[in-house]
């Protein structure tokens, strides 16, 4: 009891302390602070309207809508507004109810509020059961979607209230998984019984909501399934070209299963098989920062692992279009420096040392100012170069010349056939994926070819603009699935996805807090919350409504964490592996993560799953893996870097978790 009493006294402590360092001493601090900024806000508020107003006026005169324009139109053709505020069925909506039998709803957890009042509005639920014709599936544990505006709350209201109320609607709990094996699942709810409660993600992660093992296909085996975490102690050194030590470990887990060809279940043959690269994912939260994909592809590829990394950048990140695209605007402008260089080191071979005899060639004649094509038609140094260059420039005039009069498609065609771009391309584990974006790039200009636009500058033009919109055409992804490769991939984009082996990596990586630093932060339900200008004292400060706002958006945004950890962990069939990194020495985070659990019942505080920094707290909080599971990896100092990582895997990546 003590204890208990103790625990409570330093988290009222703890909450006092933050009320009081944002209201000061006055209780009137609150109360001041909204006669400052009422004015102000007043003003935001009626400007905000009259740009909605205007803006829709003028869509109206251009005769445009957008997606969100659709759902508000359908919403009040199908509603109509009560003189007491209340909303009822317009005859519209009644039509639609008594015509459609059934209303089935997937994914009903990424459902906005707008989107669901119009499901209500067309379908019969609430009433006699007899008559009820709304079905909704879901799992409100896999709502990630909050800034596509999911409301993950309205999935929560029904669970709660469904089949605990007398009522025409009921609650079907489907809690049997049949894709992972027993290790995964009980790792999984071993996390989130402890972390998902009501306060602190919407839900109590119960008996109900758990995982219940389905798959009795598994045969008994003896491969090692359990959940294994390793946590890595970054070192001293911080230079920018110092290696990623995680994704070095990552790459070692990955060649040792390779190596010890490790057993999963093959589902079409029924029986065991050793494990291939397409079984391997790994999965980060945010790839695309600080180009964390690429760098943990380069780890697996010196290992000689093929790995699949589908950059944000989609299709005009792929190296082999942007070599064609180069081609091609060189053909309309050879005068294109970067894209004249690019043909040249991509397309005809030459090297560095090549293009810096070029340069100082024409620095030794004195014309500065010339553009590297015309470098190229003058230069004058080793007879062997200026052959390649005569060739070259030769050449390059013949594309242009006969670019005005034939087709954008079979330009296209023509420089991939002269210059074997199929064959090179076809080489390497990600062969077919190349092909199919230069496919891609060849269908485009046959559509070109076929719409009234017609000349090359138009389709560069074209795929400028494509390019500075941030549009996109859709990459050949599709080649990629049937590639024997270790794909690495954002956890939104696994969503909905299983893989035997799943690694989900910098799991120490801190959550991302900006969205709380803004001038001006708002909520759905608590309003606007500014920050306070007073021209008197010459100081701004957050406002007390800033304050609650902030925190009710954190509170929001941990619950999404936790969604977007449990949808990472429930990909892996047969094994999941964890990593992360931290910068504290391990004994010292153990104690830390250890200190945040109750003294009592030694589960993790709610105040402190609120305040986790990083996926990896909350693993550690849980104690995610037995002791035998748990790897602690030093990294090593730079001199060491050269043997960094080159022991045997299975026995450098099994040290004992400290006592």
């Amino acid at each position: 009891a003590a204890a208990v009493k103790e625990e409570r006294t330093k988290l009222v402590n703890k909450i006092k302390d933050a009320l009081l360092s944002k209201m000061g001493d006055s209780p009137e601090a609150p109360y001041e602070d909204l006669a400052l900024l009422k004015e102000d806000m007043a003003c935001l508020i009626d400007v905000t309207l009259n740009f909605s107003e205007a803006y829709a006026k003028r869509k109206r005169e251009m005769h445009l809508l957008d997606f969100n324009d659709l759902e508000h139109i359908a919403f009040r053709t199908l509603s109509v507004r009560e003189a007491d505020g209340g909303l009822r069925k317009s005859e519209v909506a009644e039509r639609y109810s008594a015509y459609f039998e059934e209303v089935y709803i997937d994914e009903y957890q990424d459902t906005n509020e707008l989107q669901d009042a119009i499901l209500s509005l067309v379908s019969r639920s609430g009433g006699e059961p007899d008559k009820a014709n709304l079905f909704l599936v879901g799992d409100v544990k896999q709502s990630i979607y909050g800034f596509r505006q999911a409301r993950p709350d309205l999935f929560a209201s029904k669970y709660k209230k469904y089949g605990r109320q007398p009522s025409a609607d009921k609650l079907v709990i489907l809690n049997r998984n049949f894709r992972s094996r027993q290790s995964v699942l009980t790792s999984v709810n071993r996390v989130f019984r402890k972390i998902m409660t009501e306060h602190t993600c919407g839900i109590s992660y119960g008996e109900e909501e758990a995982l219940h093992f389905g798959a009795s296909y598994y045969p008994e085996d003896q491969e090692d399934r359990e959940t294994e975490l390793y946590v890595i102690r970054r070192g001293k050194a911080n230079r920018e070209d110092s290696p990623n030590y995680e994704a070095e470990a990552t790459a070692e887990i990955v060649k040792d299963l390779i190596d010890r060809n490790y057993q999963v279940y093959d589902r079409t043959t029924g029986a065991l098989r050793g494990i291939t690269f397409r079984d391997i994912v790994i999965l980060m939260r945010a790839p695309s920062s600080g180009n964390l994909g690429e760098t943990y592809a380069q780890s697996l590829k010196k290992r000689g692992i093929p790995a699949y990394y589908a950059e944000d950048g989609g299709f005009f990140a792929n190296a082999e279009v942007n070599i064609l695209l180069s081609f091609l605007k060189v053909i309309d402008n050879p005068l294109q420096d970067i894209h004249f260089v690019a043909m040249m080191r991509n397309v005809y071979g030459f090297q560095d040392s090549d293009l810096a005899e070029i340069k100082a060639d024409n620095l030794r004649r004195g014309a500065e100012a010339e553009s590297f094509y015309e470098m190229c038609l003058h230069y004058s140094g080793a007879p062997a170069l200026r052959e390649r260059l005569n060739q070259l420039t030769e050449r390059l005039a013949a594309l242009r010349k006969i670019s005005l009069h034939i087709p954008v498609s079979e330009l296209v065609w023509t420089l991939m056939q002269e210059n074997h771009f199929y064959e090179h391309l076809k080489t390497g584990p990600l062969g077919e994926l190349h092909t199919a974006n230069i496919n891609i790039l060849y269908a485009r200009a046959i559509l070109y070819d076929n719409s009234t636009n017609k000349g090359l500058f138009r389709f560069l033009y074209y795929f400028d603009n494509l390019k500075k919109r941030k549009g996109d055409l859709a990459e050949a992804a599709a080649a990629a699935e049937g590639m024997n490769v270790v794909r690495i991939m954002s956890i939104h984009k696994s969503k909905g996805l299983e893989f035997p082996v799943v690694i989900l990596s910098e799991t120490g990586k801190s959550f991302n807090k900006k969205d709380t630093g803004a001038p001006l932060l708002k909520h759905r339900l608590l309003g606007l919350g500014p920050t306070c200008y007073r021209e008197d004292l010459k100081v701004k400060y957050p406002s007390v409504m800033k304050f609650c706002v902030a925190r009710r958006l954190e509170a929001d945004n941990q619950a999404e964490e936790m969604r977007i950890l449990y949808v990472a962990m429930t990909r892996a069939a047969e094994k999941l592996i964890l990593t992360g990194s931290i910068r504290t020495e391990f004994d010292k985070y153990q104690e830390i993560c250890k200190n945040k659990c109750s003294a009592v019942t030694g589960e993790p505080l709610e105040y402190h799953v609120l305040n986790a920094d990083c996926f990896l707290d909350w693993l550690m909080m849980c104690g995610v893996s037995d002791a035998g599971h748990t790897h602690f990896l030093e990294e090593p100092e730079p001199a060491e870097e050269d043997s960094a990582f080159s022991a045997d895997a299975a026995q450098r990546l099994s040290l004992p978790i400290p006592p």
